[in-house]
Order: C-alpha cells, then sequence, then structure tokens
C-alpha cells in the first residue's frame, strides 16, 4: 500500500529532475548490471550472493578472496554477481569499471581475470600515481591490461571499447545504479521475496 502511494511521487521526482522533459529523463535499465561469476546462469535453486566492487579500491580488493573461496566451495549452491561500483573518490574508478564492461563485451569469459588484475595492480591507478595522466593515457594503459586478459589480439578492440557508447552508459548506469546511500540494502532485500 505505501509502495503505491510512493510510485506517483517517485515519477514525479524523477520527472523534476530531468527539468520537465520526459525525452531528458535517466533510461531505466532493462535488467540489472553486474557480472554473473563462473557463467552461473538462472540461480533458481541457489543463494545469490550480490557484491558491489570498484576495481581500484583497497577494501573491495581485499574482499574478493574470501569472497571467491565461499562462491567455489559451495557452488552451485551458492552463486554470485558482482555489480561494478565506481567510488566518486577514486579518480580512475569509472574507467576501471568501463573497462570491465568493455572485456565483457569482448569475451564475457575474461571480464573477471581482468578484475583480478585491476586487483592485483591497483596502486598504479590510485590517484597519486595517475595525477599527471591523461585521461587517454590512462585508458590506453587499462586497454594494455584488457589485452593481457583477453589476448593480445584484443588491444585495438579495447582501445575502441571506450570510445563506445554503450560501455559509456553501462558504465553509467552502474554509477547511478549504485550511488543512492541504501540503494545496495534494496537490491538485496528484492531477491529474498
Amino acid at each position: 500500500m505505501v509502495m503505491a502511494l510512493l510510485i506517483p511521487q517517485i515519477l514525479l521526482l524523477l520527472l523534476f529532475s530531468s527539468q520537465l522533459d520526459p525525452s531528458k529523463a535517466s533510461s531505466v535499465p532493462s535488467k540489472l548490471d553486474g557480472f554473473a561469476y563462473n557463467g552461473s546462469g538462472p540461480w533458481k535453486d541457489s543463494v545469490l550472493i550480490e557484491a558491489f566492487f570498484d576495481p581500484v579500491c583497497p577494501d573491495s580488493r581485499d574482499s574478493w578472496p574470501p569472497l571467491k573461496k565461499v562462491v567455489e566451495q559451495f557452488a552451485p549452491r551458492v552463486s554470485l554477481i558482482v555489480h561494478p561500483f565506481p567510488l566518486p573518490f577514486h579518480n580512475n574508478a569509472y574507467l576501471a569499471c568501463r573497462a570491465l564492461h568493455i572485456a565483457n563485451k569482448l569475451n564475457s569469459s575474461s571480464t573477471y581475470d581482468l578484475l583480478e588484475l585491476f586487483f592485483k595492480y591497483q596502486e598504479k591507478y590510485y590517484n597519486g600515481p595517475t595525477a599527471s595522466a591523461s585521461r587517454i593515457a590512462i585508458q590506453k594503459d587499462m586497454s594494455k591490461f584488457g589485452a593481457f586478459a583477453l589476448g593480445n589480439s584484443f588491444l585495438a578492440d579495447f582501445e575502441n571499447g571506450f570510445q563506445d557508447s554503450s560501455t559509456d552508459a553501462a558504465a553509467r548506469i552502474s554509477y547511478r545504479q549504485h550511488k543512492y546511500p541504501g540503494q545496495e540494502i534494496n537490491l538485496l532485500l528484492t531477491d529474498l521475496g
């Protein structure tokens, strides 16, 4: 009942936030973003864990090995989706999340290889070491990471992925879906019932 009363207010808020022009309103994604671990499919009979990771965040990096171990130990009863979650105080987080979307688009089996490369070498993308680097230079370096994860023959495709508006949109959706406090809890609760 309460939700039914809130829906018109939410729609009005969205309309006003887009300057009264519905064509400027943010598109609602057809599905939640995220990458299924080990290509796991429908999670009908398993516990679904949804993790929100920033590829250049030390806390995300440190939580990955135990999470991965649990999912691998209890598969197929436990499934995992990692949602890219670029934190605004990590200057290169958005580009790293975009790189994950590029890798997923080129070869979905390489997405977690790239995520693990980011975790292993994330210090090179911290704010300090990249302070004087241009965005283009960082994209080229991340493309080399991507080519390492996918195979060297993918370097040009990976670089072109940064020019692809669909990977930009996917990374923006990742950010918008998760930037509001409490959003993650709401996403998890919807899976319970």
